[in-house]
């Protein structure tokens, strides 16, 4: 956080509105094979799922001590899209 303090604008550490977005591990492992195999994986996809989980668990911890929403990512891109606006618009 420090090296981002020192470089970015402060408005920019402050934003409006925060909202995490969760993804079932199923919905992931859909949406990673319709892509294929890729050339170079991404660094997350890459890791096993232990990795994952990890990583799911830590964005919802940072959600719930900081009262951050938490909108599934499951659905279709408007589905999600809908819900986030929904959520935007509560703030």
């Amino acid at each position: 956080m420090r090296l981002t303090e020192l470089f970015t604008d402060e408005k920019y550490l402050k934003p409006d509105v925060m909202v995490i977005l969760s993804l079932s591990r199923d919905k992931r492992e859909e949406r990673i094979s319709m892509r294929g195999e890729l050339k170079n994986p991404d660094t997350f996809e890459s890791r096993g799922q232990d990795f994952q989980k990890k990583v799911d668990d830590g964005y919802l911890e940072i959600a719930e001590a900081y009262g951050i929403p938490v909108v599934s990512a499951d659905g279709t891109i408007d589905e999600v899209h809908d819900m986030l606006i929904d959520n935007i618009e509560k703030h």
